[in-house]
């Protein structure tokens, strides 16, 4: 697949600006089912650390997006979700039916581990608004249920990371770097993405772990 470059749309879409009083915004030209590819990730140029302008590409790595998909606004019940390539970049996938001329939208807690830069109050309107943009950090575990394979990979990874911090002495093993976490949602969805079996019981850790953004 041919990927947009700089200042490209993606058939399907196309860009309002001043949409509403999240300012501009990215809006559907034709019906999407569930499931469907709605905007193809474009190229991401990689930068030192995170800004106002940048996407979180990996558990330390940030990064420029170019295309139309840097216009796309946030909900907290978003009609869409992420889907990763092989190229390191994000297509923006149906997560619903998608009606014609309908904002497209994207949780920003689907692939920022922490939202920085953005303003306190959350204007997406919709009726589960958490009133902030969060990241993935911060996000209710109903809403992590609910966004199960729609995210990016690495918050799960950086989710391992985080619990593992601290949590045994010096030399110990970890075993939620294989995938088992103390939270029993986490553990499932750290496992599968992992490709490993799940297991009946969860290893318990008594010290407590850093809630930290891995920087």
């Amino acid at each position: 697949m041919e990927r947009p470059k700089m200042g490209e749309a993606w058939p399907g879409v196309y860009f309002r600006p001043a949409a509403s009083a999240k300012g501009d915004g990215v809006f559907s030209e034709r019906r999407f089912a569930a499931g469907e590819l709605v905007l193809v990730g474009a190229s991401i140029y990689s930068v030192e650390q995170n800004d106002s302008h940048a996407v979180q590409t990996g558990p330390n790595e940030f990064g420029y997006e170019a295309g139309i998909g840097t216009m796309v606004n946030h909900s907290c019940d978003p009609n869409c979700g992420v889907r990763p390539t092989e190229l390191g970049v994000f297509d923006l996938v149906a997560r619903r039916e998608i009606s014609d001329d309908e904002e497209i939208t994207v949780d920003y807690a689907m692939r920022n581990y922490v939202v920085e830069y953005f303003p306190q109050e959350c204007l997406c309107g919709s009726a589960i608004c958490r009133g902030l943009v969060t990241g993935w950090r911060d996000l209710p575990e109903e809403r992590r249920a609910v966004y199960e394979g729609s995210i990016a990979p690495f918050l799960l990874k950086i989710d391992r990371e985080v619990l593992c911090e601290g949590a045994l002495p010096s030399g110990g093993h970890c075993h939620a770097r294989r995938g088992y976490h103390t939270n029993p949602l986490a553990s499932r969805m750290t496992q599968a993405a992992d490709g490993i079996p799940p297991r009946t019981t969860v290893p318990h850790f008594s010290r407590h772990v850093s809630s930290g953004r891995p920087r």
